[in-house]
């Protein structure tokens, strides 16, 4: 509204005009404008995310709740701050060139780590998008700050298991697998394709492991395998042989679990190992006539001298009367020359009528060793013999190879 008076030549007023403008249209222009920034503001403040706007300077122009609430400040002590005085010097210079990067037009993100004032440190992922008015001049840029550190320190966590997880296994010459059923995807270490000569990607479905699968075999790795997958196995546990890639069979103790399931009981994930053992098998197949001949030079001897290297057979120095056990240990396979470990006893048969007390009759467990078994070491004496021919005639290893 615009008036104005006008006067006679006497100087009275005379008359007055008035201009009126409606400014309606204006005025409601002004009321959404001021309801969108109340509407924008809400969203803001309720927002998980950090949002903070500075001008070209560097400075806080603005910040969210959120952002307060990732770097440990309030509101008001950040507005009017210099970027720097938040995060540090080194930090600031770190994310500089994403910040003028965002000045010069461009919309980029990274992810940082930030060691603010009050000594904490955060992960955060951070979206610079250039502010520009309405010219179309940038008048400096607005940050979308996520807080992503529990997720950094899960996958750290992570990280930290599967480490441990490997070294755990790399004492053991196991080899790890994790099967995600639904994707049916395979995740395989190194040593897996070290057994095996696959590649990883070749390993990835697991529908290609049963077609590497021995024949011979098939059969009852299906069954096994698929008794635990529907649950009516707790493990899957079994020896038997793949294909590898160059062409040759691999003997394998393979174990598997399934550890995650849905709501109605179908498996979800599959984890497991698989330890080559091609060698101990071989041992056990090709070592057979070598025992045999050590049998025959060893029975109906006795060990009479303690241990010694003997320059010829060591296998004649053992006179006994009887061969009770002989084996490999297991754990040795991986040696040159695996050790032999004997069994044999002095016995005697009574006639059938027992002692009147201890049997005056004992045994022992020898060792033979060197590249040409030419070294015998008495391992264990005086084990007890009774009068019906019994004695020690089982030789087993535990899991660490002592023997029992």
């Amino acid at each position: 509204w615009f008036s104005r008076g006008l006067v006679d030549a006497e100087g009275k007023l005379a008359e007055i005009q008035s201009v009126v403008h409606d400014i309606t249209p204006l005025k409601q222009i002004e009321a959404d404008l001021r309801a969108s920034e109340e509407r924008l503001k809400r969203v803001s403040d309720n927002a998980d995310v950090g949002l903070a706007r500075f001008d070209r300077n560097f400075t806080f122009q603005s910040a969210n709740p959120a952002y307060a609430r990732i770097v440990g400040m309030s509101e008001a002590d950040i507005v009017g701050q210099p970027l720097a005085a938040i995060v540090g010097e080194p930090t600031f210079t770190e994310i500089r060139p994403y910040i003028e990067r965002a000045l010069n037009g461009e919309r980029v993100s990274f992810e940082t780590k930030i060691a603010y004032p009050d000594e904490r440190v955060r992960y955060v992922h951070v979206s610079n998008s250039p502010d520009v008015d309405e010219t179309g001049k940038i008048m400096g840029w607005v940050a979308c700050v996520s807080d992503i550190t529990p997720l950094m320190e899960a996958e750290h966590a992570l990280r930290e298991r599967e480490e441990r997880l490997h070294l755990a296994l790399s004492g053991t010459g196991l080899a790890f697998w994790d099967w995600d059923v639904a994707k049916d995807e395979v995740f395989c270490d190194e040593r897996l394709t070290e057994i095996l000569g696959w590649s990883p990607e070749e390993l990835r479905k697991q529908g290609f492991w049963l077609q590497i699968i021995d024949p011979r075999d098939r059969a009852r790795v299906e069954h096994a395998f698929n008794a635990t997958l529907q649950g009516e196995a707790p493990l899957f546990d079994l020896e038997h042989r793949f294909r590898h890639k160059d062409g040759h069979w691999v003997s394998v103790q393979a174990r598997a679990k399934v550890n995650q399931r849905d709501e109605h009981g179908a498996p979800l994930r599959m984890v497991g190992t698989l330890l080559d053992v091609s060698q101990r098998k071989r041992l056990n197949e090709e070592g057979i006539e070598l025992l045999k001949q050590i049998e025959a030079l060893i029975r109906d001897t006795s060990l009479k001298s303690p241990a010694k290297k003997v320059e010829s057979k060591a296998l004649d120095s053992l006179t006994n009367d009887n061969i009770l056990g002989i084996a490999f240990n297991p754990m040795e396979s991986n040696l040159p020359h695996p050790r032999i470990y004997v069994a044999h006893s002095q016995l005697y048969a009574n006639g059938g009528f027992c002692f009147s007390g201890f049997s005056p009759y004992s045994g022992q467990v020898s060792v033979i060793e060197g590249p040409d078994y030419n070294t015998v070491i008495p391992l264990i004496t005086g084990l007890p013999v009774s009068n019906h021919d019994h004695g020690s005639n089982c030789l087993d290893f535990d899991e660490n190879g002592d023997l029992l």
